[in-house]
């Protein structure tokens, strides 16, 4: 089974993803590491990403998904519209599965007050805690019958591993 964290930026992806990996034993890959240099300089400063931006890096994540044999893998990914998914398990012809393993899109689903409390505490990342950036984020996000939701906030009693379990539960 591959798995694909997504939601807005801030929502826990990375940290939900890494517990899940951690827990199973499986490959941890975020796809924010996937993104090409002008496309991270651009949200640096600020800017959302358009359609247009994301494509490459959509199918740079399908190649990962396509590509991993075993299908024991968790990925963070935003992944806000549907059709954004669809390329993420099927690529560009959104015909069939991307190969014999199951994927599955677990949106970690936040308020944006959590959102933009846990973004203004980052550093060293180039999604800052921008109010448009945010913005943009839930204003694409789309909701679909293939996402498995976990509600995530703060005052989630047991924090990350509680989340986690809620998460591992879904699969």
């Amino acid at each position: 089974m591959i798995v694909v964290l997504c939601g807005v930026a801030g929502a826990g992806k990375t940290t939900i993803g890494q517990a899940i990996a951690a827990d199973r034993g499986w490959r941890f890959v975020d796809a924010d590491d996937l993104h090409d240099a002008a496309c991270v300089a651009k949200m640096a400063r600020g800017e959302p990403l358009t359609d247009q931006d994301r494509h490459d890096w959509l199918i740079r994540v399908h190649r990962l998904v396509r590509e991993w044999s075993d299908g024991t893998l968790v990925i963070a990914c935003s992944a806000l519209k549907q059709s954004y998914r669809r390329l993420i398990a099927r690529g560009e012809s959104c015909v069939g599965p991307s190969h014999g393993a199951t994927v599955k899109f677990v949106l970690l689903h936040t308020s944006r007050e959590t959102v933009m409390r846990r973004l203004a505490a980052r550093r060293n990342h180039f999604f800052k805690g921008s109010a448009l950036l945010v913005d943009a984020q839930y204003d694409a996000l789309e909701m679909s019958d293939e996402l498995l939701i976990v509600q995530v906030d703060d005052d989630v009693a047991g924090g990350t591993a509680e989340t986690t379990r809620r998460v591992l539960e879904l699969l």
